[in-house]
């Protein structure tokens, strides 16, 4: 059995024709998973999903959308967040 983060993965991108990765503050993910979410439900509703997941360089927000504008706008939106070459697993 596959596991649920690998699962989710695959149905995201199915889902969300733009993933884009950006590197999380090893010492901040949790509170800015919270605040990436809350943006999200508030500016794009069911439009877009994030999860944190683990890079080779630590957590790394890995963020969906349905278009290039939206992402753009997220990336707007959250400034101090740097893209990430991160491979992950799964």
């Amino acid at each position: 059995m596959r596991p649920p983060e690998s699962v989710r993965r695959d149905r995201d991108d199915l889902t969300y024709p733009v993933r884009v990765r950006f590197r999380v503050p090893s010492h901040d993910p949790g509170p800015m998973l919270e605040r990436v979410q809350s943006w999200l439900r508030a500016e794009l509703g069911a439009r877009a999903v994030a999860h944190l997941v683990t890079g080779g360089d630590g957590p790394v927000l890995e963020a969906h959308f349905l278009d290039l504008g939206e992402a753009a706008q997220f990336q707007d939106a959250f400034p101090a967040l740097e893209l990430s070459a991160a491979q992950l697993g799964g």
